[in-house]
């Protein structure tokens, strides 16, 4: 009779304890689910753009429309950028001719020349260059080579004394009696390159050197 009734006791525990976690499971809040579909890492390829992509400073990524053009694009891009912006070129022929400026290479006349750049001083004169060639300078009062018969601003005079002993120049205006250069001592076997940076001789310029051993050479502007 007491194992019959332990039985018995021990059948209604289980069935309470069954019918007890039924209703806590079924008691408890529902949970959000998500689902990701293509698995982790998965790879999205998109294969047409139905609508063009906006114009302006719209970026997405590093891809830039400015043009309107929706064609897919992949490996190399050639940009070709409208006239009116910034213009970034490679010049790989000769400069046209006229008044064409790219950065501050300007080409406006004769062969385009890169790589060559010629100064000329501003002076009272022209821009003509004058040289009067290597020369024995006289013993008397000569006008210079190129020099004798028009303004000149003289640049610069190269003297070159051959003698074994001192020589004295002078370098003086055509027309007037204005000496820039008086009784100038060259030493024996000796020269001198004398600046005058662009120093204007109204009437011409002319020189000597009594002695008659000094080579000299003149430039100046007309």
């Amino acid at each position: 009779m007491r194992s019959l009734f332990n039985h018995r006791n021990s059948r209604i525990v289980w069935t309470l304890a069954i019918i007890l976690s039924g209703i806590v499971f079924l008691s408890r809040p529902g949970r959000a689910q998500l689902q990701q579909s293509g698995g982790p890492g998965s790879t999205v390829t998109v294969t047409g753009i139905t609508n063009p992509l906006p114009a302006g400073t719209n970026v997405i990524g590093h891809v830039i429309d400015d043009s309107g053009s929706t064609t897919a694009v992949t490996g190399n891009v050639t940009v070709v950028q409208g006239t009116g912006t910034n213009l970034h070129v490679d010049v790989d022929t000769a400069l046209p001719a006229g008044a064409n400026v790219i950065g501050h290479v300007i080409s406006d006349a004769g062969a385009a020349s890169i790589g060559t750049v010629r100064t000329e001083p501003l002076t009272s004169c022209g821009t003509t260059i004058v040289d009067s060639g290597a020369a024995t300078v006289p013993a008397a009062t000569t006008a210079i080579t190129g020099m004798g018969a028009a303004a000149t601003c003289m640049d610069k005079i190269y003297l070159n004394n051959t003698l074994g002993s001192a020589a004295t120049c002078n370098v003086t205006d055509v027309t007037g009696p204005t000496s820039y250069v008086t009784s100038f001592s060259i030493p024996p076997n000796s020269n001198m390159l004398l600046l005058f940076g662009g120093v204007k001789f109204a009437g011409g310029a002319k020189w000597f050197c009594p002695t008659g051993t000094v080579v000299g050479q003149a430039l100046g502007y007309q």
